[in-house]
């Protein structure tokens, strides 16, 4: 009995061992697709040449939408870019229209500082600006 089980896992080995050996020459042979092998090399050129035409019109649709979504995103930036513009410059402008409204209305810079709540230099740097003459201050006269 004890020499029939060796006997039995001794044939067992053989036999794995022989699967392993066609396993391997298997895997050692290129594998050709046995629909294409017997398909004409013109109709297999075809055949390419069809799935590359898909590949690249898929390649075409991706580029139109990336360039969609890049032309959508410099449109954002760029209106983004100037409603930053439009913010920035009022506030600065802002600080200084009335000083401004009253240097073209001819006020005296005393003046012009008192109701705009601006230091002297800065209204007679407004009244420069707007174009008027030095005028005296209201107060004084």
């Amino acid at each position: 009995m004890h020499d029939l089980l060796w006997l039995v896992v001794g044939m067992l080995s053989a036999y794995i061992l022989w699967q392993l050996g066609r396993y391997v020459t298997l895997r050692r042979r290129p594998t050709a697709d046995p629909m294409l092998t017997s398909v004409s090399p013109s109709f297999q050129n075809a055949l390419e040449t069809s799935a590359l035409r898909r590949e690249l019109d898929e390649l075409r649709e991706t580029i139109a939408q990336q360039q969609a979504a890049q032309d959508h995103l410099s449109r954002s930036v760029e209106g983004l870019r100037e409603q930053i513009g439009a913010l920035a410059t009022p506030r600065a402008a802002r600080e200084y229209e009335e000083a401004l409204i009253c240097a073209r209305r001819g006020l005296g810079v005393e003046t012009i500082a008192e109701r705009c709540g601006i230091s002297v230099a800065e209204a007679e740097l407004v009244r420069s600006l707007s174009g008027q003459r030095e005028m005296r201050d209201d107060a004084s006269s």
